[in-house]
């Protein structure tokens, strides 16, 4: 536990900090820490920045490579399922950028 977030540590060196509010009934933040790598963020959330309300899966958005790169993002209803589909996201990437390296 880091600051009240769960911190996740990746093979790669990067991690995964999950926030869950426990003040604010469904909000969630899932968030894939790879500045020190390569420069990028992802993050899955649900905060409703105004700036983002174009969005149509507003609040729930899908933050992809830098802050200001915002995507519509699925919420699958539970943050549970919400926690899996970023980790295999995550999997993923990391998969394709090790196979990209050693190829």
């Amino acid at each position: 536990m880091v600051y009240g977030k769960l911190r996740i540590y990746l093979i790669d060196e990067s991690f995964i900090d999950v926030w869950i509010s426990r003040r604010l009934p469904n909000r969630y933040a899932i968030h894939w820490e790879r500045c020190h790598i390569d420069g990028t963020v992802y993050r899955w959330d649900n905060t409703p920045h105004e700036t983002h309300r174009h969005i149509s899966t507003f609040p729930h958005h899908f933050h992809e490579k830098h802050d200001h790169i915002v995507k519509p993002y699925h919420y699958p209803g539970n943050i549970e399922e919400a926690l899996k589909k970023a980790l295999k996201y995550v999997k993923e990437k990391i998969e394709k950028q090790h196979h990209s390296v050693t190829t």
